[in-house]
């Protein structure tokens, strides 16, 4: 987060006079000292001060001074990327366009305020060859009418941070990576000839593609034969130290130019698992770990019921030229170096940690540290999580015979390691209170200054189905450090009865003013802003949005992505 704006004690005019002249009464805002001269632009919104800039010459250069402009940045905008990046490193060059920087966040916060898209890009994806892991058979019923709880995941994947979108390209282009930013692509050295994609993840710089080949491996019974599982890793860097976050003055395209190169490959399960909705995986990983949870049906005729679980945690950190997909008798793996294991649980490990799923399951996600690495020592540290979901409406071959009230979200956090205490969090609608959003989640999401163990830390339990009722969110997108918040919410239960209940996608924690503070140094506060209604369709057609307080990344129902850059 930016520092929060202060005075400017320096008495020097914004036009400088020469000392032999006596002074005089200032005859415009501009002859005005700097101290009153920048209190009185606090006054105008940002996209009036652009406009001063197109008043004259010397208007012009007055108000891109690069402090001027720095200043007006931390008062209107404290809590934006820009903001939070002003006294480090990548702003320290004399290079950084302030007046630019100030110019894109006027623009960017006029139409965030107004859920307007300032660019809409239409990204086409080639899906065939996909094979979407399935999310538990249950989903939500009230008075016969039914609603999606949990959809797949989709076959791309996008990192705010980074601005990096990363999808299934048409016309055999492969694997793309593409900066929403400046347009920049680069391709991933991925073939995708006999295999299945199965899902993408891009985290911390660490881009997995889970996939299969399309030939089954061998039988596990009669009806059923498996596919060889893998994970492969690929490092995405730019080449340049430039983070891409502040526009530079006179910079040459090459520094927007990405590099993917690959870092190693790994088996997701030791035999594979069948293209079917009945075996499901979730996984995980940051910048040296990666962890998966596998849940498959007992398909042995002599055994119990009980599905058949484990959770496998490894150390990535190490690149390795081997892959296992080309080696299928592991004649050439070296005893050095590539990924290892370094945890594993069983069925009786996982109800030990209480978060053995059985034949109910209830796990809607798996998290992990951001950091799971000692810088002093090299051992692994941190947790993974366990993000799991029941509701009172829930029906299906999965669903709970015993519900929660309403709404429940619980989150198990087991040390990579497995030696340590667990991390517990519930959250949820119990209290008596009718249909109340969990004021114990609502009070985290408004203090953007909180830094209880990281702002994006993923132990938190996230109540956010009812915060509108009777409408049921979907999806969000919540830039908890901007403090910018995007939901999709729609009311299942009404909409079958009225063309006038709408799905509603909304924006909450900005104005046109910006965000954070007005001038006085009062909390803004705004009323949510809605889209207009068409944009639902474009990008929730599978129920899933990504994004930050820059764009908001989604998917119609064709398959095809929207990109939203305000």
């Amino acid at each position: 987060m930016g520092d929060a704006p202060s005075p400017v004690r320096a008495t020097k005019s914004i036009v400088s006079i020469p000392q032999d002249v006596p002074p005089k009464a200032a005859t415009s805002l501009l002859d005005l000292p700097y101290e009153l001269f920048i209190e009185v632009l606090g006054y105008l919104s940002p996209v009036s001060t652009l406009a001063l800039r197109r008043l004259n010459r010397q208007s012009h250069a007055v108000l891109t001074r690069s402090d001027l402009c720095v200043s007006l940045i931390k008062q209107h905008f404290p809590l934006s990327l820009e903001a939070r990046r002003i006294n480090t490193p990548s702003s320290s060059s004399a290079n950084v366009d302030w007046a630019k920087v100030f110019a894109t966040l006027a623009r960017r916060y006029w139409h965030l305020a107004t859920a307007t898209p300032w660019r809409a890009l239409d990204i086409e994806t080639d899906t065939s060859g996909c094979v979407a892991v399935h999310p538990w058979n249950r989903h939500l019923m009230l008075d016969e009418r039914t609603s999606v709880l949990q959809y797949p995941d989709p076959f791309w994947t996008f990192d705010a941070e980074s601005g990096l979108l990363v999808y299934p390209a048409p016309d055999g282009l492969g694997l793309q990576v593409r900066d929403l930013h400046t347009n920049e692509q680069v391709e991933v050295p991925f073939s995708r000839t006999g295999r299945a994609l199965r899902r993408l993840r891009l985290k911390d710089g660490v881009l997995i593609v889970e996939w299969c080949e399309e030939d089954a491996f061998h039988a596990l019974n009669e009806r059923t034969s498996a596919h060889r599982h893998f994970a492969t890793a690929f490092d995405v860097a730019r080449t340049d130290q430039w983070d891409g976050g502040l526009h530079v003055k006179d910079a040459p395209p090459s520094l927007s130019f990405w590099r993917v190169t690959f870092r190693s490959e790994w088996k997701i399960h030791y035999l594979g698992l069948p293209l079917t909705d009945h075996d499901r995986f979730f996984s995980a990983h940051n910048s040296t770990h990666y962890v998966v949870y596998i849940w498959q049906p007992n398909r042995s005729p002599y055994a119990e019921d009980d599905p058949l679980e484990r959770l496998v945690m490894w150390d990535i950190s190490s690149p390795s030229p081997y892959r296992p997909s080309l080696d299928p008798g592991n004649r050439g793996k070296s005893d050095t170096g590539g990924p290892i294991v370094v945890h594993r649980l069983v069925n009786s490990d996982l109800s030990v940690w209480g978060v053995r799923q059985s034949q109910t399951p209830r796990l809607r996600s798996l998290e992990i540290d951001n950091v799971t690495r000692d810088p002093h020592t090299g051992a692994t540290t941190g947790s993974v999580f366990f993000h799991e979901e029941d509701h009172r409406w829930c029906t299906g071959p999965h669903a709970s015979p015993i519900p929660p009230r309403l709404h429940s979200v619980r989150v198990t956090g087991i040390p990579l390691t497995g030696i340590g205490p667990k991390w517990l969090a519930e959250c949820g609608v119990e209290n008596g209170e009718g249909f109340t959003f969990c004021r114990r989640d609502l009070s985290m999401q408004q203090d953007t200054s909180r830094d209880m163990m990281g702002d994006e830390w993923p132990g938190h339990s996230a109540c956010w189905r009812h915060d509108d009722f009777p409408y049921l969110t979907v999806a969000e997108v919540f830039d908890r450090k901007a403090g910018v918040r995007i939901t999709a919410r729609h009311c299942f239960m009404l909409e079958t009865l009225s063309v006038h209940v709408r799905p509603k996608l909304r924006i909450n924690g900005v104005t046109s003013e910006g965000n954070g503070c007005d001038p006085n140094g009062e909390g803004i506060t705004q009323d949510e802003v809605q889209f207009p209604d068409e944009w639902w369709d474009q990008l929730l057609g599978k129920g899933y949005i990504a994004g930050d307080e820059r764009c908001v990344v989604g998917e119609d129902a064709q398959g095809n992505i929207t990109a939203i850059i305000f």
